[in-house]
């Protein structure tokens, strides 16, 4: 955190930025498959004993359209974990930190 204060905010937005970028799109679908469900829970039944959540979710898991942003925000998340372990370690020793003087 120290270490953060000193560089100032530039290199830190640079290096939270390049995985950031893909992650926030699999935060944001996978809000929008959550709230599709929930929606859909509210929309069959007005009670939790009214829908059959486990028959509704196995519908739900296995619409192909789910299946496919299933798998977006599997391989957003898995490429933003390659990109922030390693590309951004190098970005920031070869590109920032030089610039603004570290």
């Amino acid at each position: 955190f120290s270490a953060s204060l000193k560089m100032g905010p530039i290199p830190v937005f640079g290096g939270i930025m390049l995985h950031g970028i893909l992650e926030l799109p699999a935060a944001v679908i996978n809000a929008s498959l959550s709230l599709t469900l929930g929606g859909e829970m509210a929309r069959r039944g007005s009670s939790a004993a009214d829908v059959d959540t486990y028959a509704l979710a196995n519908e739900f898991a296995y619409h192909p359209v789910v299946k496919l942003l299933l798998i977006i925000i599997v391989l957003l998340l898995l490429v933003a974990g390659v990109v922030e372990g390693h590309v951004t370690e190098l970005f920031l020793k070869s590109f920032l930190l030089p610039r603004f003087g570290w």
